[in-house]
């Protein structure tokens, strides 16, 4: 399936908005990311999430994907709609 943008890779989602900050502060440190972004997750009280984006296209978020792999950054990284929660 190959989604038209725009694209995020979302990082993380976590009830600890200090785990977000320090996460988005790396990711800013290591350069060459689309500005990484902390914001709530809809409909999920408590919630914070981080990503990277957005992306015109599908191939885009997946080149930053294979990065944050061969990085080794230990993430989970999924590729998703800017308009989904």
């Amino acid at each position: 399936r190959k989604e038209v943008g725009p694209l995020y890779v979302q990082l993380l989602a976590t009830k600890e908005p200090q785990a977000a900050d320090l996460l988005a502060k790396k990711l800013e440190g290591a350069g060459g990311f689309v500005k990484p972004d902390v914001s709530t997750v809809p409909g999920k009280a408590g919630f914070f999430r981080v990503r990277i984006g957005p992306y015109a296209d599908h191939a885009s978020a997946e080149r930053a994907v294979r990065r944050l792999k061969a990085e080794k950054w230990n993430l989970e990284p999924s590729i998703v709609r800017a308009d989904k929660p």
